[in-house]
């Protein structure tokens, strides 16, 4: 079932964004959408700036600040492909 929730969701996003304002240890989020093919936004702190390189496979940005989240997301609408190159990199990071 919770294979079936994760396709119906990431089959209709461009990028997810987590905005933990927690430090987490390995949202499981970030893996669904990296395995999904899907750009991963998040702070750079934790276990999340470990599963995210950023402009590698994703984009970090800096932990509780929205002007860095808000540039990141920016980056992303005046270039789509480009994002979407990321998470398709962001793949193939999740398979390892």
């Amino acid at each position: 079932v919770n294979d079936r929730i994760v396709a119906d969701v990431f089959n209709h996003v461009d990028a997810i964004v987590v905005p933990s304002i927690w430090v987490e240890n390995s949202p499981l989020v970030i893996h669904e959408a990296q395995q999904a093919g899907v750009l991963v936004i998040t702070a750079n702190v934790g276990g999340m700036a470990e599963y995210v390189a950023h402009d590698t496979n994703g984009l970090l940005f800096e932990h509780r600040d929205p002007m860095s989240l808000a540039t990141q997301m920016q980056r992303c609408v005046f270039d789509p492909s480009w994002a979407s190159k990321l998470g398709a990199v962001g793949y193939l990071h999740s398979v390892d």
